[in-house]
């Protein structure tokens, strides 16, 4: 089990935009927003996706300025299973 906590900046004009793409997001719980485009933000490992797979994707939102990593925790929930491919979302790879 991963879980990292993340300071997403968001481009003046954006926020919405990035606050949408957050919260549908599997993994990603948003905590809080402040009102000039930043957010407080856990990702957790999810289904097939892991959390550091999520974490790259959420750079790459359009309107995405930054995205900071504050705190990071990884505990194996198996250690005998090697972790697999990670399966992101089509909205943050880009496809359909």
């Amino acid at each position: 089990m991963t879980i990292a906590g993340i300071l997403i900046h968001a481009y003046p004009g954006h926020a919405e935009t990035v606050r949408a793409m957050l919260v549908e997001t599997q993994g990603v719980e948003l905590h809080h927003e402040t009102g000039d485009g930043r957010f407080i933000i856990t990702v957790e490992d999810a289904g097939d996706t892991r959390c550091d797979d999520t974490v790259l994707a959420l750079q790459r939102i359009p309107g995405v300025a930054s995205a900071s990593l504050a705190y990071h925790n990884f505990e194996p929930e198996d250690i005998n299973t090697p972790a697999g491919p990670s399966a992101l979302p089509a909205h943050l790879t880009g496809g359909a």
